[in-house]
C-alpha cells in the first residue's frame, strides 16, 4: 500500500512537469492581460510568512472572506471544506481528527492530538474550543505532526486561526442573519486609529435559535438547540518605534446549548436480554431522556505579543492566560428511566509563555528558535452521577461524586533551519526537546439514597513525568519556478497524563507518531491551475483510547496502527470570475496491534456487555476510506452590480466510530450553496445560503457504555437562511 501511494505521487509529478513546461511555453510567469490567474496564498506554517507553494508540507488555507460567504461561522463547520478533518462533539468537548489521528476521549485535562491555536496561543481545553469565527483573517490547517515548531500535542496536525490585526484606517463591518429553526445572528467588527502609534479593534458575534433540531420526547423540550452563543474580542496595537510592536488581545465567549445530549440506538445487549431494550425515536435528532441535556461554557483570556526587530533577527514573546468553566448535564443511560444521570462542573485554566527568535526575511538561511512553557490546571469539581432512586431496580446508592484535580507543567526548547544545499534545493532540519510533569489528586464520595455519606475514598497527590525529542527533516527541490517536489520525515508526541474522572487508574503514556511524506506543489498554465499532492505513511504507537469503567471514562494505551494515504488540493481559474477548487483524501488506517481493546460483546449477557479483546485489523475510528470536496464559484457582472454563486459538494465514505468497528456511519453526500448579490455603488450586500441541503443524517459522535448501550449524537440537518451585510472603510 505504501508503494502504491508513493507511485501515485510519482506519476502525478511526471504529469505536472509536463504541464509546467507547457505553461512556461505559453506565457511568462506574471499577470496576464486578462488577469485570469490564481491569487498567491501566504501562510505561517513555519512561523514566518511564506508562499504556500514554497512550504514543504500539506496546508489547507481558507480566507476569512471565503469562510463568511460559505456561512462557515464556527470551528465545528470547518470539516466541510477540509477533507480528512472531523470535528466531533463528545458531550460538549471538541475532539478533532485529521488524517485519521485524533481521540475519542473528552474531559478536563485531556488534550487533543490536533492542536488549536488562535493568534499564536495554544488552546488546551476541549470544552472551550468550539469557537465562533469573528473578525478572522484566515484559517490554516496543517496536516501531519508539527512536533518541532508547535510541538505540544500536535501529533496529527494543527488548526491555526488568525484574526485581523487592528488598522489605523477606519473600517466597519456588520452582518445580520436569519435562518430556519428561528435562528438569528449578528456580527460586528470595528477598527481604527486612536493615535499615530495606537490602533484598536473590536469584534462581537451573537447567535441564538428559538427551536432545536429535535425534541426530547420525555418532556417535550427542544434538543440540539443553540440557546445562545456570544463571542467578543478586542485587540490593541501599539507601535512606539519603527522596530517595536506590542499587540494586546482580550477575548470572551459564553455558550449555552443542548447539543451535548445522547440517544440510545438498538443493540444494547443487556437490556435486550432482559426484554427492556428501549426503542429510539424515529428522527435522529430526537431523544427520550429523563435528564434534559444542557451544555454551558464560559471562557476568556488575555495575551500579549511583543515583537522587536534586531539588526539580524526578530525577537518575539507571547505570554497568555486563559480560563474556562463548563457545566454539562446529560442522561448517561440515554433512556426515559432514571437509571443514571451525569452532572459535570469542569473549571480549567492555563498559562503559556513562548520566546521566539526568527531570522530576517530574505536571508540565505531561514531559521527559527525558541523556548516554550505551559502550565494547566484542570478539574472535575465535581463529576456527579445519580443512580436509579427505585430500591427494587437500582443499586442502594443515591449518587457518586468525583473531585479530581490534574495539573500539567511542560517546557520545551526548539529550533528549525532551512539551508540551501544546491541551486533550487533546500534542506530543512528541526529538533524539539520536551519535558513535562503531570499530577493528580482528588476524592470520591459515595452517597446513599437519603443523601447521607456512605464512604469517601481519598486519592493523595500522585505525579509522573515524561520527556522526549521530536524531529523534522525535509528536502525540497524546485524543478521549475512553478513546480516544487519534496520529501520529509517528521515525528510528533501527544502528552500522557491522568484520568481526572477515573482517579484509581494509573497514568496513561504519551502516544507517538512518525510521518514519512512526499509530495509536489505546482502552479501550472501561467498560474491558472494550482495542484498540491502529498502521499504519507504513518507509524502510530501507544495510541490513547477511551474505555468506560462504571460511570467514568478512562484512557488506556496499547494500540499501534499504520496509516497510508494521499491528499490532493487543486484550484482552477477556468475563466475570469469562474473558478473550481477542491480537496480529496484517500486513507487506509488500521490497527495492527491492540490486544486489550474494549469490544462490544456479541453474546447477550447482563454480566459482561462490554468485553476486552483484540482489535487488530480493524479500522481506526472516524477514518473513511475516501473523502472529497469540490466547489464551483462563479461571479458575473450585471448592470446593477455583481452576483456570486457557489456550489459545494462534500462526499465521505463509510466509517466506524470505535475500535470494535460495530457502530457504522454509512457513506454520505452533503451539498452546500450560497448566492450573493453586491449592488453597484452600495456598501450593502445580500446573501442566501443553504447547508446540508441533502439533509443527510451523519454521526457527530457515538460510543458504547459499560452496560452495552450504544449512544450517538448527530451533525445538524438541513439549514438555510439569509444575511444582510454592510461594509464601510
Amino acid at each position: 500500500m505504501v508503494q502504491k501511494t508513493f507511485c501515485c505521487v510519482g506519476s502525478v509529478i511526471g504529469l505536472a512537469m509536463s504541464a509546467a513546461a507547457a505553461g512556461q511555453t505559453a506565457a511568462p510567469n506574471g499577470p496576464d492581460d486578462d488577469g485570469n490567474q490564481l491569487a498567491t496564498v501566504m501562510v505561517t506554517a513555519q512561523k514566518r510568512s511564506e508562499n504556500l507553494q514554497d512550504v514543504p508540507l500539506t496546508v489547507d488555507a481558507i480566507s476569512g472572506d471565503s469562510l463568511k460567504r460559505a456561512n462557515i461561522n464556527s470551528l465545528k463547520d470547518l470539516g466541510v471544506v477540509v477533507p480528512g478533518l472531523r470535528l466531533n462533539n463528545v458531550v460538549g468537548d471538541l475532539t478533532p481528527r485529521l488524517r485519521g489521528v485524533g481521540t475519542t476521549a473528552g474531559g478536563p485535562g485531556i488534550e487533543n492530538p490536533i492542536a488549536l491555536y488562535v493568534d499564536g496561543v495554544y488552546y488546551a481545553s476541549q470544552a472551550s474550543s468550539f469557537i465562533d469565527f469573528i473578525g478572522v483573517e484566515n484559517v490554516q490547517v496543517l496536516k501531519g505532526p508539527q512536533g518541532t515548531l508547535f510541538g505540544r500535542n500536535a501529533t496529527g496536525g494543527l488548526i491555526s486561526v488568525t484574526t485581523r490585526t487592528p488598522a489605523h484606517d477606519f473600517r466597519m463591518d456588520a452582518d445580520l442573519g436569519i435562518g430556519n429553526y428561528t435562528t438569528g445572528s449578528g456580527d460586528f467588527y470595528l477598527t481604527g486609529g486612536i493615535s499615530s502609534t495606537l490602533a484598536a479593534d473590536f469584534a462581537v458575534r451573537l447567535t441564538a435559535a428559538g427551536d432545536g433540531y429535535g425534541t426530547n420526547h420525555y418532556n417535550g423540550a427542544d434538543v440540539y438547540r443553540n440557546n445562545f452563543s456570544l463571542i467578543a474580542r478586542s485587540k490593541w496595537l501599539w507601535t512606539p518605534t519603527d522596530t517595536t510592536t506590542l499587540l494586546l488581545s482580550f477575548d470572551y465567549a459564553d455558550q449555552k446549548n443542548s447539543n451535548s445530549g445522547i440517544r440510545v440506538v438498538p443493540g444494547a445487549n443487556n437490556l435486550a436480554f432482559l426484554g427492556f431494550e428501549p426503542a429510539p425515536p424515529a428522527r435522529a435528532w430526537d431523544q427520550n431522556s429523563d435528564v434534559q441535556p444542557e451544555f454551558r461554557s464560559k471562557s476568556g483570556g488575555i495575551a500579549l505579543k511583543a515583537d522587536q526587530e534586531l539588526d539580524w533577527a526578530v525577537l518575539r514573546n507571547i505570554v497568555a492566560y486563559r480560563q474556562s468553566v463548563a457545566d454539562i448535564q446529560f442522561d448517561l443511560d440515554a433512556t426515559p428511566d432514571p437509571n443514571e444521570g451525569a452532572f459535570l462542573h469542569a473549571p480549567e485554566s492555563q498559562v503559556s509563555e513562548e520566546l521566539q527568535l526568527t531570522s530576517m526575511p530574505n536571508q540565505k538561511v531561514s531559521w527559527v528558535a525558541g523556548l516554550y512553557y505551559f502550565h494547566s490546571d484542570s478539574e472535575y469539581d465535581p463529576s456527579h452521577i445519580t443512580f436509579d432512586p427505585n430500591p427494587l431496580l437500582g443499586p442502594p446508592f443515591g449518587s457518586l461524586s468525583v473531585y479530581g484535580d490534574t495539573k500539567a507543567d511542560s517546557g520545551a526548547a526548539y529550533g528549525q533551519a532551512t539551508v540551501p544545499l544546491l541551486p533550487h534545493t533546500n534542506l530543512t532540519v528541526g529538533l524539539r526537546y520536551t519535558y513535562e510533569t503531570h499530577s493528580l489528586e482528588g476524592n470520591q464520595p459515595l452517597y446513599l439514597r437519603d443523601g447521607s455519606l456512605l464512604a469517601n475514598e481519598v486519592f493523595p497527590r500522585a505525579s509522573v513525568s515524561f520527556d522526549a525529542p521530536s524531529y523534522r527533516l525535509a528536502l525540497d527541490h524546485h524543478l521549475t519556478d512553478e513546480l516544487m517536489v519534496y520529501a520529509s520525515w517528521s515525528t510528533g508526541i501527544k502528552s500522557g497524563g491522568y484520568n481526572t474522572q477515573a482517579l484509581a487508574d494509573p497514568p496513561y503514556q504519551p502516544e507517538k507518531l512518525a510521518d514519512y511524506e512526499a509530495g509536489l506543489k505546482a502552479d501550472l498554465f501561467n498560474r491558472r491551475l494550482r495542484l498540491d499532492l502529498a502521499g504519507f505513511h504513518y507509524t502510530y504507537r501507544d495510541i490513547q483510547v477511551q474505555h468506560v469503567e462504571g460511570a467514568a471514562n478512562g484512557i488506556i494505551n496499547g494500540a499501534a496502527a499504520t496509516l497510508n494515504g494521499a491528499d490532493l488540493d487543486f484550484s482552477v481559474q477556468v475563466l475570469p470570475g469562474f473558478s473550481i477548487s477542491g480537496s480529496a483524501e484517500y486513507l487506509d488506517a488500521a490497527f495492527h496491534a491492540f490486544p486489550n481493546a474494549p469490544l462490544s460483546n456479541p453474546v447477550l449477557a447482563i454480566t459482561e456487555p462490554v468485553a476486552t479483546g483484540s482489535a487488530a485489523g480493524n479500522d481506526l475510528p472516524y477514518t473513511p476510506r475516501y473523502s472529497f470536496t469540490v466547489s464551483g464559484n462563479y461571479a458575473w457582472q450585471l448592470p446593477m452590480g455583481t452576483a456570486n454563486l457557489n456550489l459545494t459538494v462534500n462526499r465521505t465514505a463509510a466509517f466506524y466510530t470505535e475500535p470494535d468497528n460495530v457502530i457504522r456511519q454509512s457513506a454520505y453526500t452533503m451539498l452546500d450553496s450560497f448566492v450573493e448579490w453586491v449592488p453597484s455603488q452600495s456598501r450593502f450586500s445580500f446573501r442566501l445560503w443553504g447547508k446540508n441541503l441533502t439533509n443527510e443524517v451523519v454521526l457527530n459522535g457515538a460510543s458504547t457504555l459499560e452496560d452495552g448501550l450504544h449512544v450517538t449524537g448527530f451533525e445538524p440537518p438541513r439549514t438555510y437562511g439569509a444575511n444582510l451585510s454592510y461594509h464601510f472603510e
